[in-house]
Parts: C-alpha cells; structure tokens; sequence
C-alpha cells in the first residue's frame, strides 16, 4: 500500500511539473520580423477603417498586400471584410470593415 501512494504521488508530482512546463506564456506568435500596429477599441460595433485612415496614422499601406491583413481581438482573429477592388492593394477609396468588442475588462474577470 505505502509503495503505492508513494509511486501515485511520484506520477502526480511528474505530471505535474510537466504541465507547468508545458506551459505557454502568450507572445509564442510575435514574429519580432514583422511590424505590427495597434488600436483601441471602446465601444463594440462595426468598424471601417479607410485606406485614408491607415495612411493619416502613418502605416505604409503600399509596402503590404491586403491578402496579409490581420486584426486580433480577445485572443482570437477577427474576420475581415477588406473591399480592395480585387487587387491585394490598398488604394483610396479602399477599406477594411470588421466587427469588434469593446474593452470591458474581460481578461482581469478571471
């Protein structure tokens, strides 16, 4: 019996230490090569960011395709609507529309 407790708690502590090693600490998808951008959101609703928009904000749009564009929200990606005209390109008059929750202190609940 006792060489059974003993072997059930070398197992439990094993698994254990490897689960916490196992562990990810969150960043593991930075690409530290790329360049990101960010923005706040505070209220949820639709957004539609213009062409005009990104190029105010300093973002070089002519140095990406519009295929790579990305937007991350709450851990997870948000699906895009990009009208680029079909040509991978954002142009004026082009834009990226998507819908976003506001901040409302998600992550700090748990």
């Amino acid at each position: 019996m006792m060489q059974t407790l003993k072997y059930l708690i070398l197992f439990s502590c094993a698994f254990a230490v490897n689960s916490a090693i196992g562990q990810q600490y969150g960043n593991e998808w930075i690409d530290y090569g790329q360049t990101y951008y960010r923005f706040e959101i505070y209220n949820t609703g639709l957004y539609r960011i213009e062409q005009t928009d990104l190029v105010n904000a300093g973002i070089p749009v002519g140095s990406f395709s519009s295929d790579n564009v990305q937007i991350f929200g709450k851990e997870r990606e948000v699906p895009l609507l990009i009208n680029d005209g079909g040509d991978n390109t954002l142009d004026p008059g082009d834009y990226i529309l998507f819908y976003a929750e506001g901040n409302d202190g998600w992550l700090d609940s748990t």
